[in-house]
């Protein structure tokens, strides 16, 4: 979900300084992460492929709202540390 100006509410959350929500959206992420480390691998063809390309398709039409879960490029992004790209998502 955003705003009609396009912005999400960790962006909102982030510019009006509360740590606290942003820190448990970065947890969120992590805990994807985690779960996609231990699914099967896409290529391997396993249920993950089918998680991943559901997502991926959510995403990408922009349906899924604040329940859709990040994209690998988000989580990698978190992972590394890049709150803009995570905030961009």
């Amino acid at each position: 979900l955003r705003t009609a100006e396009g912005k999400t509410a960790l962006q909102i959350a982030n510019e009006k300084g509360h740590a606290e929500c942003v820190q448990a959206f970065k947890t969120y992420l992590g805990e994807v992460a985690a779960r996609r480390s231990k699914a099967p691998s896409a290529e391997a063809g396993g249920a993950g492929a089918a998680v991943g390309a559901s997502a991926a398709a959510s995403a990408s039409s922009g349906e899924g709202g604040a329940e859709a879960e990040p994209t690998e490029e988000v989580v990698q992004a978190a992972r590394r540390g890049e709150e803009a790209a995570v905030l961009a998502w």
